[in-house]
């Protein structure tokens, strides 16, 4: 895992405003002091949070990033597209779940990677200390900064809308429950993982997709709730779920890109 992944927030959470204003930008290669003037984002010569957001964008799968010569120059990804295009201020709960599982999925940043797959099961509390412990252990570090992650899903500025993380004296994923509403940003998402970590499968068996993709994790899902999901995401016709097979596969019906046009 990347140091990079660890520190690049630079303690500070994502904030919708400033990803939407990012957004709004062309790709011509800036200094990050440039950008600060253009979205008024606020930044100096050592720390700011131009290049952190910069960077959420890039794991949320909003822009490719590049930095050369001390310029950034970001290229929209086709969600960040459709995301300007239908909903430049990130105010759907749709959007917000897209950022979160760019950014807690298989090619996201590291911490929140790990937050929502150290444990055996989707949902859990375990005390705010040794969880911070138990993050040092894993990534071998002295110290592991938790408060950019809990703020992430705390703060009313980033992603607490989604009611996700519960975090006091203890830290608590909580359980959720299936949305038929959420059906293509579920499918987007599976997708997402499918192809990052079966790039060369076109189908896979209920087990993987239960346990080897993570998937679920990303949406908190208990055994009930995934099988809901699938259940209702195969009803509209995105997979189909052969369940006279021993033992049963999974199978998607559309592609990332003809699933792009119909989000939100």
């Amino acid at each position: 895992m990347a140091n990079d992944s660890l520190t690049f927030h630079e303690t500070f959470p994502p904030e919708l405003q400033y990803l939407s204003r990012l957004l709004e930008l062309d790709n011509t290669p800036r200094l990050k002091e440039d950008i600060s003037e253009l979205t008024a984002i606020p930044t100096g010569k050592s720390s700011g949070k131009v290049i952190p957001h910069l960077k959420y964008g890039q794991y949320m799968n909003l822009w490719k990033l590049t930095h050369h010569q001390g310029k950034y120059a970001l290229e929209l990804l086709p969600l960040g597209k459709r995301i300007r295009e239908v909903d430049r201020y990130l105010s759907s709960d749709e959007t917000l779940w897209l950022l979160h599982t760019g950014l807690a999925g298989s090619r996201g940043a590291a911490l929140w990677r790990w937050f929502f797959n150290w444990s055996s099961t989707v949902a859990w509390c375990k005390d705010r200390e040794q969880l911070k412990v138990l993050a040092q252990e894993s990534f071998h570090r002295k110290n592991v900064n938790l408060s950019p992650l809990l703020t992430t899903y705390s703060a009313d500025r980033s992603l607490a809308r989604l009611r996700l993380v519960k975090a006091d004296s203890s830290v608590c994923v909580l359980p959720h429950e299936f949305d038929n509403a959420m059906s293509l940003v579920a499918m987007w998402s599976l997708l997402q993982e499918w192809e990052i970590v079966f790039p060369d499968r076109t189908d896979l068996t209920l087990d993987e997709v239960s346990e080897q993709l993570r998937w679920r994790w990303l949406f908190a899902w208990p055994d009930a709730e995934f099988y809901e999901a699938l259940n209702r995401i195969k009803e509209q016709g995105l997979l189909s779920l052969d369940r006279k097979l021993k033992p049963a596969v999974v199978s998607p019906r559309v592609t990332r890109t003809e699933l792009l046009s119909r989000l939100f």
